[in-house]
């Protein structure tokens, strides 16, 4: 689309090869680009934008936030509850749970079930608890935790139909795939819904949303003759979302009724609009109009938060940066940009208003990841002027293999005082993670004059 364009128009059109004539076109469909609308049959739904300029309007250059939670709230500000949870945690293994939860019947149905009970077993994979549902198969004389594709699936059975209906699947093996069926009180299949192909150990939730309460029965199992595990049942509308890649978020098959939708934000940023607002559904018809505007913590840098520098390119010397302020400044709450301290460089990689060892360790771990033999052939030889602190740091002894480190806030050398403020010791060995990796050599990152002469520095072009 062109810079400075409004509309965009979409049509199909048919040329006769020969003759280069127009034959057939389609009918024209036109949109203007600051249209941003929510395709949703039911409920409420909406976006959260990344307000770059902090005035409260979204403007067509300002993308959506992803894994931002909404949720409605009753007078008190409490998360409401419309639906019901059928969980395997907490019953002993003796214990068979067809009936043991309200409004619905759990059954085991498939060629390889002798009777219908269900029953819960400890397991390393779950999605809630240490528990999954589990049930006897006549091939193996003995309770299994895995459900197949018609040999063992559970089926649950509603006391009244519902609209909504979720169970979570968890991987047994690579490549395990998991189906959730809807069926009418007739028996006619109404909607289903298939997983992506799970690694060992992924959970996904299967859900199933109704326009209208028409789900008599649902039948959860694995497909393509894999097997898996099943979690944590949901029975109704959820009351708590997160927005997707765009921004989007949906809380769909509500009850008619007045509602208060409340925006839960990010740490670091700033709400430029109202987080919380009301509207009422009728019937049959969706509300979504609903926007929540966050301005992004100055320090960070959105477009590539590990580009501390803001150069285009994210190499060691971005790490750097924050471990010199922070042997210099120490960590701390990033106070408002003045006119001799403002950004670049955008100190807070994390996008929670601080500038501590994690930030610096967040550049760490992405170097150490996005390394590649491609990567590797674009090195370039670089110069970098570093304090006496950064130079102990980088004689420190500590070691890493040549993949990426996984670290914890935990692991990282922070210490937390009374008032929960951060401290970062002045021997941080962040960057040794970077620095020390094998392909590196200690004897070229220092020379005599308190320079780093970094060779063999992995430099990444960001398009």
């Amino acid at each position: 689309v062109p810079v400075g364009g409004q509309q965009v128009e979409i049509r199909s059109s048919s040329f006769d090869a020969g003759t280069g004539m127009l034959v057939t076109e389609s009918n024209r469909l036109s949109f203007d680009l600051g249209d941003r609308n929510v395709a949703t049959d039911t409920g409420l739904a909406g976006f959260v934008w990344a307000d770059v300029d902090s005035d409260g309007v979204w403007d067509p250059d300002e993308a959506g936030l992803s894994d931002v939670a909404v949720r409605l709230v009753d007078g008190s500000n409490q998360q409401i509850q419309m639906g019901t949870q059928a969980d395997p945690d907490g019953f002993l293994d003796s214990v068979a749970l067809n009936t043991r939860f309200s409004g619905i019947t759990l059954a085991a149905a498939g060629t390889q079930v002798i009777n219908a009970d269900v029953y819960s077993r400890v397991r390393n994979d779950t999605s809630t608890g240490d528990r999954v549902f589990a049930n006897f198969s006549s091939a193996t004389s003995s309770v299994m935790t895995t459900w197949g594709t018609s040999t063992r699936t559970l089926k649950v059975t509603f006391d009244s139909p519902v609209s909504s209906f979720s169970i979570d699947a968890i991987a047994d093996t690579n490549g395990d795939v998991g189906r959730l069926e809807a069926y009418s009180t007739t028996g006619v299949l109404l909607d289903r819904v298939t997983t992506s192909v799970l690694a060992d150990g992924d959970v996904e939730t299967m859900l199933l949303e109704r326009g209208a309460a028409d789900i008599a029965y649902v039948i959860a199992r694995a497909h393509y003759g894999t097997e898996l595990h099943l979690d944590n049942i949901i029975v109704g509308p959820a009351t708590t979302v997160v927005t997707d890649a765009l921004g989007v978020f949906r809380l769909q098959s509500l009850p008619a009724g007045d509602y208060q939708i409340q925006m839960q934000g990010r740490s670091g940023w700033e709400a430029t609009t109202p987080i919380q607002v009301g509207r009422t559904l009728s019937a049959g018809v969706a509300v979504a109009d609903v926007r929540y505007g966050l301005a992004p913590p100055v320090w960070h840098h959105l477009d590539v938060p590990v580009d501390v520098d803001a150069s285009g390119d994210v190499v060691p010397l971005d790490a750097l940066l924050i471990v010199n302020d922070l042997n210099t400044r120490g960590a701390r709450q990033l106070a408002d940009p003045t006119e001799g301290d403002a950004p670049p460089p955008y100190y807070d990689v994390s996008g929670d208003g601080w500038v501590t060892s994690l930030d610096a360790l967040q550049v760490v771990n992405w170097l150490n990841a996005n390394m590649s033999a491609e990567s590797e052939a674009a090195i370039r030889r670089s110069m970098v002027n570093i304090s006496t602190a950064a130079e102990n740091l980088l004689t420190a002894s500590a070691s890493v293999a040549d993949e990426a480190v996984p670290q914890t806030v935990g692991q990282s050398p922070i210490e937390y005082d009374s008032m929960d403020d951060y401290y970062t010791q002045a021997a941080d060995e962040v960057l040794t993670l970077w620095f020390n990796r094998s392909s590196l050599e200690r004897a070229e990152l220092l020379n005599e004059s308190n320079y780093v002469a970094i060779a063999d520095v992995l430099t990444i072009d960001i398009e």
